[in-house]
Parts: C-alpha cells; sequence; structure tokens
C-alpha cells in the first residue's frame, strides 16, 4: 500500500474557533521517527491544516513509530480526528516481527506541545496470526481505519481498526 493520507476531516475546536483539517498515513521510517527508504519500520505521521478558504497552513504534526533498535512494531493504516475541545485521537494497526495485527490508540491534548504524540496504547491485543498470501505473492492486510468524534458531545471519540481475531481471519 502507497503512502496516501487516510480518511481526512474537518471539524471546528469549539474553544479557539478554529476550523482545521486533520488527516494521517503511513511510511517507513528509521528509528528517530524520519522518514527513510531504509528504516525498517512503519510510522503513522498525522497533520492539521487549517486556513483551509486560502493557502492552507500546516499548523502541526507528529509521528508516532517505535524506537526499538531490534523488531520494531510497525504502525499502519492510521486514522485521526479531533474533538470539539482540540484533543486528537488516532488510531492504527499495529504489527511486526512477533506482534500479531493488533490495535493501537494515541493522541493528544490540545494543551500539549504542538507536534506532541502521547506514547500508545495498545487497544486489542491478539495470539492469532494473519498470513494469508494475496495472488501477487504478498501478505495483503486490510486498509480499513476510521476515528471519529462522537456528534452527541463532540468530546467522545471512537476508532474503527483491523485486529486478527482468528488465523487468517
Amino acid at each position: 500500500v502507497d503512502w496516501r493520507l487516510f480518511a481526512a476531516q474537518v471539524h471546528r475546536n469549539k474553544i479557539t474557533n478554529t476550523i482545521s483539517l486533520w488527516t494521517a498515513h503511513h511510511f517507513q521510517v528509521d528509528a528517530t521517527g524520519t522518514a527513510s527508504n531504509t528504516g525498517g519500520r512503519e510510522g503513522a505521521r498525522w497533520y492539521e491544516i487549517t486556513n483551509l478558504t486560502a493557502a492552507p497552513t500546516l499548523v502541526q504534526s507528529g509521528t508516532l513509530f517505535d524506537p526499538a533498535g531490534s523488531n520494531p512494531r510497525y504502525f499502519a493504516f492510521p486514522s485521526v480526528a479531533m474533538s470539539g475541545q482540540g484533543h486528537m485521537a488516532l488510531g492504527s494497526s499495529i504489527g511486526g516481527v512477533g506482534t500479531r495485527a493488533e490495535i493501537s490508540v494515541a493522541g493528544r491534548y490540545r494543551t500539549d506541545a504542538l507536534g506532541t504524540t502521547q506514547a500508545f496504547t495498545l487497544a486489542q491485543t491478539s495470539t492469532t496470526a494473519y498470513n494469508l498470501i494475496a495472488g501477487d505473492g504478498r501478505i495483503r492486510w486490510g486498509d480499513y481505519s476510521q476515528t471519529v468524534v462522537d456528534p452527541t458531545d463532540d468530546m467522545t471519540m471512537w476508532t474503527f481498526q483491523e485486529y486478527c481475531d482468528a488465523n487468517n481471519s
């Protein structure tokens, strides 16, 4: 899967009255979170963009990645949303050598330093393996990911991700 942006959405921060676009994608990074063709791991980068009616402006971005020296976790198919209070939630699939296809969540508070991504939480674990081989010889994991704000309160965040709940499922 390529590095396209996923699940972009526009939301209003009710505290600052700022409207911004939030989106995310995954790409290969090194142990410092810097983009690298030989980095050996996938990181999930998110973006907040404002000034949507003129020249869009990048306000902040951050990368969720595993800095481990060996057998790092891979964060793939991320999606991001901002609540009406300006807090952000990021959901993604997570996997790697010795790690099953699972679900991670991370985020940031409105008051965190720009670009800050708090440590991830493993939201759903798995004890089974996903090793289905596609027609082109690759193991193909789905690219289904969405993080949203509950419209009833504009605070509760929901993320919908995939994980392996039975062998090759």
